[in-house]
Formats: structure tokens, sequence, C-alpha cells
């Protein structure tokens, strides 16, 4: 240990140091050195673009990027920040830049009223940024964190806006990807519509450098693992979440998720229609969003007669 490492000790058990000072001097010791060997988010206060963005708080971080919530011409934004690992080939790190961009900006042309829109993008200090609006509201991963298993029929409506939203993306030319489609990136507002506040193209960037997955491995498909991710791979996701909310329980990584299994008041056939989407293989699953919604009126209207009948 350094010396002054030893004195911190000394110090602190023969209390001549105060909690205060101590973490401020552990923090400045090994501040320098943090820095230099791995990748640190932001402090708060911190500013970007000559100060037209200022991060407010971070939201959430892990692997090679984080999530902020900052503040932009008195406006309430969200900044997800990427970095490349600096261990990597240029022409690694151009591929992932060159896949980013391009994401970025068909996501920037985006305009639906269920996406949170993406409002620019930016590179700043070798980070890479996308700005999008923020939505207040809690996450369906909060709500059911806060109160378990949801009603049937409001996982019906979910799924069938979450559905018109695959469509519209899955519509756009070229075809749109989420990627990340989970109950941490899907935002509830008061009036039980439903708001999409994240995309994976971030994730994906970095993975493509990597060779890692980020994000929860959970709700995604075996081929988008394989890094061959497809429509089919969102529509996997969508089901891996809709089996989270009827059981308030993470799918099984790689399996078909059978709710009904867990939770039996689950209808029969919203629980086949969710393993449908969750099969192992791609070529098992509906073809498209846009057959997947129609399954789904089905699921809701015998859904409705089965309520109507209790």
């Amino acid at each position: 240990f350094s010396s002054d490492f030893v004195k911190m000790q000394k110090a602190i058990i023969l209390e001549r140091l105060d909690a205060q000072s101590f973490t401020q001097l552990w923090s400045e010791s090994l501040s320098p050195k943090y820095l230099a060997t791995t990748y640190v988010p932001l402090p708060t206060n911190h500013e970007l673009q000559s100060g037209r963005y200022k991060i407010l708080m971070e939201l959430g971080a892990g692997g090679m990027s984080a999530v902020y919530l900052a503040k932009s011409d008195g406006m309430k934004v969200v900044l997800k920040e990427s970095v490349l690992p600096h261990d990597i080939s240029e022409l690694q790190q151009e591929k992932a830049r060159q896949l980013f961009a391009r994401e970025a900006n068909l996501l920037l042309k985006l305009k639906h009223p269920q996406i949170a829109m993406v409002l620019d993008r930016f590179v700043e200090e070798e980070r890479d940024y996308l700005v999008l609006e923020y939505i207040p509201g809690l996450t369906l991963a909060q709500l059911v964190k806060a109160k378990g298993k949801q009603k049937e029929k409001d996982v019906l409506s979910w799924g069938r806006q979450l559905l018109e939203i695959l469509v519209y993306l899955h519509g756009q030319d070229p075809p749109l990807l989420h990627r990340d489609l989970t109950p941490d990136n899907i935002v509830l507002k008061e009036n039980n519509s439903i708001v999409l506040i994240d995309f994976g193209a971030a994730n994906e960037f970095v993975g493509q450098a990597t060779g890692t997955m980020i994000g929860k491995q959970c709700y995604v498909a075996p081929e988008q693992l394989r890094g061959k991710a497809s429509q089919l791979s969102d529509l996997y996701a969508l089901g891996a979440t809709l089996r989270y909310l009827l059981t308030a329980e993470d799918p099984e990584p790689l399996a078909t998720s059978h709710p009904k299994a867990k939770s039996p008041d689950v209808s029969q056939g919203l629980s086949d229609l969710v393993a449908a989407l969750t099969a192992f293989e791609a070529a098992e699953r509906p073809g498209t969003a846009a057959e997947v919604l129609q399954e789904l009126e089905h699921v809701v209207v015998a859904s409705s007669g089965r309520r109507a009948k209790s």
C-alpha cells in the first residue's frame, strides 16, 4: 500500500479523520487511476457541446455506456452515452461508428406519438451520444416491481400498442429494428398509453465493436445473441416482455415462455401466443408484427367473452 493509504488507515483507527474528508481523500486517490484504466460516467453538472447540455443526474450505467437526465434550453432531455474501448482496432471502431451514425440518422427521422423522439446525436471526447425526448412516468418494470403481475386486460392493451409501434418501425424503408424491447424501456403514462423511450442502437454499436452483448439477455432472441437480429427478434422480445408482465418474473434466457405455467389465471390463448413469439427458432415465430396484431385481436375477443361470463 502507498504511504498515503497507510496514514489514512491509521487516522481512521485513531478517529482523527471524519467520514467526509476520508471519502474525499479516497476519491481523489482513486480517481486518476480509475479514469486511466476504465470507463467512468460523467459527473453531475458536467457540460457538453459548449454548455448546450448539462448533466442533472445519472439514470443508469453499465459496461461501456450510461444514461443521464440532462437539461438543454430549460428542457429536460435524456442523454445516452456509449464509449468504444481503446483496445480494439481502428477498423473495428470505424465500422461500429458507421453503424451507429446510420442508425441514429434513421431514428432522427421517426415521428410517432408513442416513440420518444431522438433529438440529436454528437461525438465529444471520443464518446458518442444520442439525445432523446424525456418522457415522465413509470416504466413497466417499475410498475411490476411495485405492484406485481398485471391484469390480462391491461397486458393485452399494452401488447396491442407495442405491436402497432413495431408495425410502424418495421414498415420503415429500410425496416428499423428496436433491438432492446424490454419492460425497462417502456413508460406507462397516466392515460394507460405506453411510450417506447429507448432503442438498442447504442448497445448494438458497442456490441459490434467488442463482440459483447449489451443489455438484458433474457429478453434477447437467440439469433440476436449471435449478431443476426431481425424483425422476428423484436417479436421475441415482445413475447418475453408480455411474459414478465403476466408473471412478474423475468423469462428464462433462450427459452420458450409459457406464462400460464407460472400464472394459471392467464388465458390459454394469450399463453399460446407468448409461446409462439418466444419460439427458439425464428422460423417458428409469427412472420410479422401485423400478423401478431391480428392474432392478438382474437385473444382480446376471447378474453373479453371469458370475463363477461365470469
